[in-house]
């Protein structure tokens, strides 16, 4: 049932894309053995303390009033010790993600699973291995954290 949910979620987002594009705009696949092929640009290192460091790479896929973009990680866990700034969907596509709240309630998303952390969220974020998320959030919201 919870996965029925974010079905129907991710359907009337895809739509309200749609309904925004413009018309000479196509029409975005979301087939996800073809998400896995896209390649992504690399992103700045994130310092994870001590000599490590994460790499990771995104590609946007579509700009509207969502963003629809592709996410890949090397295996990293991080704190997520302020409230998350926007709503996220995520699709996984490779890897597994263990998402750990503040009351230590954990949660395991493996390749086809699909979870939204909501805005406010706090806890730890772990990639346990080689890692590939499609993501979908709020443009406003995701623009403000570009900033």
């Amino acid at each position: 049932m919870k996965n029925l949910k974010l079905l129907i979620a991710i359907y009337f987002a895809i739509l309200s894309m749609q309904a925004t594009a413009a018309p000479a705009l196509e029409l975005l696949a979301l087939d996800p053995s073809e998400l896995q092929k896209i390649e992504l640009e690399s992103l700045p290192s994130i310092p994870l303390g001590g000599t490590d460091v994460h790499e990771h790479a995104e590609k946007v896929l579509h700009m509207g009033d969502f963003v629809v973009a592709i996410y890949e990680a090397e295996p990293a866990l991080f704190p997520v010790s302020s409230p998350f700034p926007y709503d996220e969907f995520i699709y996984v596509l490779e890897g597994e993600l263990i998402l750990t709240d503040m009351d230590g309630n954990e949660a395991v998303h493996r390749v086809g699973d699909m979870v939204n952390i909501p805005r406010g969220w706090m806890g730890t974020w772990h990639m346990t291995s080689q890692y590939r998320e499609l993501v979908i959030v709020d443009a406003e919201a995701w623009a403000g954290t570009k900033e």
